[in-house]
């Protein structure tokens, strides 16, 4: 066909062209009319070229109301607000007989398509596939978000721009001096000034444009000489009560929405206050803004300003007990707190990512001794055994693995309070990563120390003793806390015969109290009041005197690792780092180890780690270089 050939020449209105409104009468009646839309109609454009060639598919048209959708055609048409099932029924039936009599398609023009249901849509499905019908869909929602997606999948959509100001400039010109569908026989002038803002008033929209125009124009009076003058200050007058264009409904809304988000987001409260009076002028409902906004204050600024949430969270409560006009006033606080506010999606991104993982199969199993293992059976499966109890570690940190593969989700910016947080992680990590290379040190020395043969421990424990017994500080000490050795450790009996055969002095004992980290001394004087404790360690009974930290002169420490400078790693607990602590100043602490257990180079340790000042080993006495 061509660009100036009609395109309804069967589609002739009985009613006299004036008696309808201008935008109606107005409305293009070739492709040489069309105003605007010039990505889609264009010259050597997809549409214009498929109009020419009659070659034109299923097709959906969407746009903000007054762009085009409703534009006269050589269609079958039908209207979903007041067609049902049984018109359309009627309609592809005619189309179906038509293709086999004549072997012609029915161009079928659906408006406000959006309004059917899915069954409704879904009805038109085998008469497209067929070829009966090429259906030409208008609506002025998102077809994405209101159309089946069998039925958007099988047509060609396209959306229709909100018109620029010139291009309604040109329609209102245009509308003006048409004699026949027009305001041409009026003989009205309009001047520059009020052309312009009837353009700019109708916000794109060609219907409210021509609405305007038409008004201003009727409801002028002519002057002497018959003529009908629109000033700048009547068009001022009839566009003064245009409603704000906003459905909530429509793709206003979620387009609305949408800047208003981003712009909070985007630390702009210029823009997002902006947006939020569009929404409440065109009637939004304050709670579903409201929300909005609790979303945004974890999304877009999470721990970045932890406040935000209770702000966005207090600001909903306080919106749904006062409600409009002066909720207005809250949700304006609201916003501007958030948009001002530091921003970090960090948190979004970390839980984003673990869901992408969990989709995509990559679980992982809860290691047993994270699992509950507080029911009758539990230890028998291993549920729950081996659990590092966090509080009782340094830090709170037991540098457990709480995954079995380690993962990084939640990665802290450096905005706001998330600096701080960063920071904290960053040090719990350096924690974690001693405490993991204190594990597989003490794992390879647990491991050479148990397989040592008894007789072999016997004849290093026995020089290791004897050095300590010629030792100065052994020699002046009133006071002395041993241990009782275990698993291969320096064998203290020795010792513990040479102190109990001194007249005057006191030996302690250790008893480990689980749920402080602490080691409580009793005073000994028999080998047989050592009975086994919690962890199978021969401990003094409750009956034994207690005695002081502050008690003590000399305190001898085991160990599973030491180096030169007199750091020490022990079994993990962290009872003797709690006890070394506690004792005196002046409190001489000396270290029992094979020599093999003396680390070249510095152990990893930790602030709260305790030192010993001098390591007997059964090759070497060590004293603390600093």
């Amino acid at each position: 066909m061509a660009a100036n050939e009609s395109l309804f020449p069967e589609d002739k209105i009985g009613l006299d062209p004036s008696e309808l409104p201008l935008a109606v009468r107005m409305r293009p009646e070739s492709l040489d009319e069309f105003v605007g839309q010039e990505e889609i109609l264009g010259e050597g454009k997809l549409l214009r070229r498929a109009i020419l060639a009659d070659r034109v598919t299923s097709l959906i048209l969407f746009g903000p109301p007054g762009t085009g959708q409703h534009t006269k055609g050589n269609f079958q048409r039908l209207n979903a607000v007041s067609s049902g099932v049984t018109e359309v029924r009627q309609v592809l039936g005619r189309a179906r007989a038509l293709r086999r009599s004549d072997h012609r398609k029915t161009i079928l023009f659906v408006d406000e398509i959006h309004r059917f249901n899915r069954a409704q849509q879904d009805s038109f499905m085998e008469d497209v596939e067929e070829g009966n019908v090429i259906l030409v869909g208008a609506t002025t929602h998102n077809p994405f978000f209101v159309l089946t997606p069998a039925l958007v999948s099988r047509s060609l959509v396209m959306e229709l721009k909100l018109l620029r100001e010139p291009e309604l400039v040109t329609l209102l010109k245009r509308a003006l001096t048409d004699p026949e569908r027009g305001l041409g026989r009026y003989r009205a002038e309009v001047s520059t000034e009020a052309m312009k803002h009837l353009a700019a008033s109708a916000r794109g929209d060609a219907r409210r444009a021509l609405t305007a125009l038409e008004v201003a124009v009727l409801t002028t009076p002519a002057d002497q000489r018959g003529m009908v003058k629109v000033t700048l200050k009547i068009a001022q007058d009839v566009t003064a009560r245009k409603a704000v264009r906003y459905d909530r409904d429509e793709d206003e809304h979620f387009d609305t929405a949408s800047a208003f988000i981003k712009s909070i987001r985007g630390s702009d409260p210029d823009a997002a206050l902006y947006y939020l009076a569009r929404m409440l002028e065109g009637g939004e409902d304050p709670r579903f803004i409201a929300r909005r906004l609790v979303i945004s204050a974890s999304e877009d600024i999470g721990n970045a300003d932890p406040e935000a949430l209770s702000v966005a969270v207090n600001g909903l409560r306080a919106v749904e007990y006062i409600g409009l006009p002066e909720a207005r006033i809250t949700l304006a606080q609201m916003v501007t707190y958030l948009a001002a506010a530091p921003k970090s999606n960090a948190s979004y991104l970390g839980v984003e990512a673990a869901a992408r993982d969990i989709r995509s199969g990559r679980l992982l199993p809860v290691p047993p001794y994270l699992q509950v293992g507080s029911y009758k059976g539990a230890d028998r499966l291993g549920r729950g055994k081996g659990y590092r109890y966090s509080h009782d570690a340094p830090e709170r940190i037991s540098g457990q693995a709480y995954l079995t593969e380690a993962r990084r989700y939640y990665q802290p910016t450096e905005e706001g309070r998330e600096k701080e947080i960063k920071k904290r992680m960053e040090h719990w990590q350096e924690i974690r990563e001693c405490l993991a290379r204190k594990g597989r040190l003490r794992s390879v020395l647990l491991e050479k120390r148990a397989g040592l043969a008894t007789e072999e421990v016997t004849r290093l424990s026995e020089r290791i003793g004897k050095c300590l017994l010629r030792h100065p500080d052994f020699q002046r000490a009133r006071s002395v806390a041993l241990y009782a050795s275990f698993r291969n450790e320096v064998d203290t009996r020795l010792i513990l015969k040479e102190l109990l055969s001194r007249p005057g002095v006191r030996v302690g004992f250790p008893r480990t109290e689980t749920g402080r980290r602490q080691l409580v001394f009793h005073q000994v004087n028999n080998p047989a009041q050592l009975v086994p404790g919690r962890f199978g360690i021969p401990e003094p009974g409750l009956k034994c005197p207690v005695l002081k930290s502050s008690d003590f002169d000399l305190v001898l420490v085991p160990g599973v690792a030491f180096d030169e400078a007199g750091n020490r790693i022990g079994f993990g607990g962290g009872y003797y780092d709690n006890f070394l602590k506690e004792t005196r100043p002046d409190a001489v602490r000396i270290a029992l180890a094979y020599d093999f257990q003396i680390i070249k180079g510095r152990l990893p340790v930790l602030a709260k780690d305790a030192k010993v000042d001098k390591i007997i080993t059964d090759e070497r006495v060590i004293s603390a270089q600093g």
